[in-house]
């Protein structure tokens, strides 16, 4: 029973992540469509940046500030679960946790945008 609930829990938060991740993709979308027409010219211009280095950095932040976080986004979570007022309106605990992974998302990616300009690969 206990493997059951474990398996239905973990099929439950990976739905969600996905579901704030596909938000989060879709906000960035929408906000890079509202810069206009992209300058073929000027993106011929931006160089390629090295891809061994890219992966050192991105293997590094996944390592480091991903699984920091979520822990944090678990630890909030499960904080949120164990409230009187979500075990009483289960779809207040689903709403806070699509909050708190699409502000993850957000922050990780920002996060990720500046570990890439102190590596200097971006």
């Amino acid at each position: 029973a206990n493997t059951a609930m474990i398996a239905k829990r973990a099929y439950k938060r990976s739905k969600i992540a996905s579901q704030s991740s596909d938000a989060a993709g879709a906000s960035v979308a929408g906000l890079s469509a509202g810069e206009g027409d992209f300058d073929s010219e000027v993106l011929d211009e931006v160089p390629v940046p090295p891809l061994f280095r890219t992966a050192l950095v991105w293997a590094l932040f996944m390592g480091v500030s991903s699984n920091t976080r979520y822990q944090v986004v678990f630890g909030l979570e499960r904080l949120v679960e164990g409230t009187v007022l979500a075990k009483n309106v289960p779809m207040i605990a689903n709403l806070a946790t699509i909050a708190i992974r699409f502000a993850n998302n957000i922050y990780g990616g920002e996060q990720f945008i500046d570990m890439a300009r102190w590596a200097g690969v971006q």
